[in-house]
């Protein structure tokens, strides 16, 4: 590639983060990054600030490399993150995202920018599911790339995509799900010799990318027996033998990803008659696709995150070249391909519309937790001596909303003085306590909270 592409798609790939990012604001109305922070991702901020080793946080399921992301994204910007917005969380996992699949895109000029804004728009979350999932499919797409080099080349694309697998493998443990079912389906497809060679350099990239962002650039080694530690406990949650897993809470994003992934399919199913199946290009990840998919409707483990690698390989890789190039195989690249273009450009709108925040939506924050949070923290920056207590057994995201202020979790001494008491409630009778206005209010979805404020504290709502 000459100088002058290169510098033109830097060029496209620049613009284009920064369109896709005004373009998902618009269509969230701001929501995508100013909604109150989830309670996983407030527990994401808690574990940044902290600044522990991972080997000694243990993080459940998550390794350190959304930490590692977002600490140099925002010092790139100068925002400190202590103080840090829901907006400049989010944007982390969002920029990542689209900087990644746009110089995909560019290179490639085979899968569709606009269902990739559709994909990883309503991802905008402060979590590891987003860079995972895109570290995934930016591996697949490089892999899928193997026509277009030299087969004495072709280990530079391998190590591409190991180095993209490895970061999703240090992001959460349940990327070596995935990588086993794409391994397995490529193995029982039982694809070209072109497609095996370089096996041996994809996967010493991926374990070594994988060190490298799992002990933090090997300062804490301890950290690569933790990511073990964490995959037998994800294991036996996902199973529900460990401890009681989460439910299903709406059905319908696993009914859209369902959705998505027939219309996939249907796509492949068309073209049989050229390609028999299992010759494709793309049957492996298809079928990887649907493994996985059938996987976690298996599963007692239930969030709606687990869709979001399914959905951006369907729509990022296997919607763009099994149905609308095969829409638009006729179409010249006059004025047909604007026509298109703009189709396009309304049909994702009308789509984004109707899934955009929903499709990944569960137990969200309540919308009143924000205001009463800046409440207190007028009322407590007129009183050095402000005390808050926090008395529940699943509390996020107060963390992050009362950071800064004296805050107590529990029942502790002195407990009972303080200015503003926040307890889980047990039943639906109020506590009556001398002393204190009571005030009920909603933490999370359905689950209520009583606001306890001490007669003598003025707080403005």
């Amino acid at each position: 590639m000459s100088v002058r592409r290169d510098w033109r798609s830097t060029v496209l790939v620049v613009i284009g983060v920064v369109l896709c990012l005004g373009v998902a604001a618009w269509l969230g109305h701001g929501q995508t990054f100013s909604r109150p922070l989830h309670a996983d991702e407030a527990g994401q901020w808690s574990l940044m600030v902290e600044a522990k080793p991972h080997s000694e946080t243990q993080d459940r399921f998550h390794g350190p490399a959304l930490g590692l992301l977002a600490r140099a994204g925002l010092a790139l910007f100068g925002v400190d993150l202590t103080t840090a917005s829901e907006g400049a969380l989010r944007a982390v996992p969002l920029v990542f995202g689209f900087t990644l699949l746009f110089s995909s895109f560019v290179r490639s000029h085979r899968s569709s920018v606009l269902l990739g804004l559709l994909a990883i728009a309503p991802c905008a979350r402060f979590i590891q599911e987003p860079i995972l999932a895109t570290s995934l499919v930016w591996a697949a797409l490089y892999w899928l790339r193997e026509d277009e080099v030299e087969a004495r080349h072709l280990w530079r694309l391998r190590f591409v995509a190991g180095a993209a697998a490895g970061l999703a493998l240090a992001c959460k443990v349940t990327a070596a799900l995935y990588l086993g079912v794409v391994a397995a389906s490529y193995l029982w497809v039982r694809r070209g010799e072109r497609s095996r060679s370089g096996l041996v350099v994809f996967w010493l990239s991926t374990v070594c990318f994988w060190a490298c962002w799992q002990s933090t650039f090997f300062t804490d080694l301890p950290a690569l027996a933790t990511w073990w530690v964490q995959l037998g406990r994800a294991l036996g949650v996902a199973a529900g033998v460990t401890q009681e897993p989460l439910t299903l809470v709406s059905a319908w994003p696993w009914i859209l990803s369902s959705l998505l992934l027939a219309a996939a399919g249907y796509g492949r199913w068309r073209r049989r008659a050229e390609k028999p199946l299992g010759q494709h290009r793309l049957d492996p990840l298809l079928l990887a696709s649907a493994i996985v998919l059938i996987l976690h409707l298996l599963l007692p483990y239930k969030t709606p995150w687990l869709l979001m690698t399914v959905d951006m390989l369907v729509l990022i890789v296997l919607l763009p070249e099994l149905i609308f190039d095969d829409l638009c195989r006729d179409f010249d690249e006059g004025t047909w391909r604007v026509v298109r273009s703009l189709l396009l450009v309304v049909v994702s709108i009308g789509v984004f519309r109707w899934v955009a925040d929903a499709r990944y939506a569960y137990l969200e924050t309540s919308a009143t937790v924000p205001p009463v949070a800046r409440a207190i923290r007028a009322a407590a920056t007129s009183d050095s001596s402000f005390t808050i207590q926090v008395d529940g057994t699943n509390y996020w995201p107060l963390p992050y909303y009362l950071k800064g202020l004296s805050v107590g979790y529990g029942d502790y001494p002195g407990a009972e003085r303080a200015n503003v008491r926040l307890l889980e409630a047990s039943g639906a009778d109020a506590p009556r306590i001398e002393g204190y206005k009571v005030t009920p209010i909603e933490l999370r979805t359905n689950e209520v909270w009583w606001l306890l404020v001490r007669q003598d504290v003025k707080l403005g709502q």
